[in-house]
């Protein structure tokens, strides 16, 4: 299977190009560490990436920060005991008193980044129950933000107690966030009083390939 690896330091913009075209084995994304300057992540180019579910946790080599403010009554529970239909054990439950939210950053071992391009992502999904808008963002290594609203690709606000599923491109992020040098591979924030969930977040392959996870969405919509 060809594949790419996909190189990017956090001080670095576009100098690793001629670096791409290395194979990589893995099917899963992991982190590797060379002597000195470079840390990279390692794709399947032809496999959807689940960055947050019941079977995986969160993706190798990211860890979790949050944003509540405890001593007004948030919270966050990464494992709460209501997962969507795809992912249906647990899933991230985040109690808002006016501003609350949590992300996947790309910390372990070592700060490093992703290449969403390089990788043959075409867009970000996950399952998402809430009554209020949400804010969708993705985060490069010089802290510029590309966000999405959740009520630009079909939130239904009548549904607020119901999973809904969401599909943003990844064109939609192109403008602010530089797509081939992400940090914050998934951000997600409520702006007001608000308690909802998130389930089942990845980040979806370009190739039309058998892929069991799409399969299942994909019966999941009909």
């Amino acid at each position: 299977m060809r594949s790419v690896i996909c190189m990017k330091h956090i001080k670095q913009k576009r100098q690793l190009n001629l670096l791409k075209v290395l194979l990589c084995a893995a099917l899963a994304y992991s982190v590797i560490t060379l002597p000195g300057t470079v840390s990279f992540a390692q794709c399947d180019t032809s496999s959807t990436w689940i960055i947050y579910s019941d079977s995986t946790g969160v993706a190798e080599g990211s860890d979790a920060y949050i944003w509540p403010y405890p001593e007004t009554g948030d919270s966050i529970d990464l494992v709460y005991p209501r997962g969507c239909p795809l992912d249906s054990h647990t899933c991230a439950r985040t109690v808002a008193t006016s501003w609350a939210g949590w992300g996947l950053f790309l910390i372990k071992p070592d700060e490093h980044t992703i290449d969403l391009i390089a990788c043959n992502y075409c867009g970000l999904a996950f399952c998402v129950m809430a009554p209020c808008e949400l804010w969708i963002e993705i985060e490069d290594a010089n802290n510029n933000k590309s966000t999405a609203l959740i009520s630009d690709y079909g939130w239904d606000e009548t549904e607020p107690t119901s999973w809904q599923y969401f599909y943003i491109p990844i064109y939609s992020f192109d403008g602010q966030a530089d797509l081939e040098n992400i940090f914050g591979i998934f951000l997600v924030t409520a702006k007001e009083t608000c308690t909802f969930y998130v389930d089942y977040i990845h980040w979806v392959s370009c190739v039309p390939v058998k892929n069991t996870t799409w399969s299942r969405i994909k019966a999941l919509q009909k």
